[in-house]
């Protein structure tokens, strides 16, 4: 501490003054010097002066040496508050930054919950959608080397494409010659349906079968 430095300071003049006062006056009763000789005199002058510089200059630099420690002290408790602070927001932010990625986690599971259901749904759609269309075309075999296609409802080009897919596999699963394709249950024959039905035709005759139109109004 510099007032400890100062107060020792202080007395150590003050004990040198009261030494040099005291023999200057011969109050002493053991005298520090011989007073007969002169050099004694100036040798214990420049001892007391040289001991109160010496200490003056010991108190002055620690009391610099203090300020500075003080504040360098000072200035790195300021350094460790701040870093404190910045810790804590750190650490709040990174906590923040941990919540939101466990709700995008969550959320992201959702939507790959939700994808998978749409998937499954789509799949089972799908399924229900081929079975339609096997129903909706059924290749019914009445006699050896004769097919019977019933067809029902409205002809779109989709299903079109699929009557012939069906037809071609029978003809050649069953060795059919004669196809007879049923249009009752068509209930209206346009110039599409008309190009569907002749490209069926045309398809069965390249496998070596025969078409036969039926059920004509």
């Amino acid at each position: 501490e510099p007032a400890y430095a100062l107060v020792v300071a202080v007395i150590a003049t003050g004990l040198m003054g009261g030494f040099s006062y005291f023999e200057f006056s011969q109050t002493l009763p053991i005298p520090l010097f011989r007073r007969t000789s002169p050099a004694g005199l100036s040798q214990f002058v420049s001892f007391t002066a040289e001991v109160i510089i010496v200490y003056w200059a010991a108190t002055l630099f620690n009391w610099m040496i203090s300020r500075s420690l003080r504040q360098a002290a000072e200035r790195f408790r300021e350094q460790a508050a701040d870093a404190a602070e910045r810790e804590q927001a750190l650490r709040a932010t990174a906590a923040e930054l941990q919540r939101a990625l466990r709700e995008r986690e969550e959320k992201a599971a959702e939507v790959q919950r939700a994808l998978d259901a749409v998937s499954r749904a789509h799949a089972e759609q799908a399924r229900l959608l081929e079975a339609i269309r096997e129903m909706s075309t059924p290749v019914v075999p009445v006699r050896r080397g004769v097919l019977v296609m019933p067809l029902v409802g409205v002809i779109d080009a989709a299903r079109a494409q699929h009557i012939v897919q069906t037809l071609l596999g029978a003809v050649e699963r069953e060795r059919a010659r004669v196809v007879l394709l049923d249009i009752t249950g068509v209930p209206m024959v346009d110039s599409a349906v008309a190009q569907a039905l002749l490209q069926s035709a045309r398809s069965v005759r390249l496998v070596g079968a025969e078409a036969v139109l039926v059920g004509i109004s």
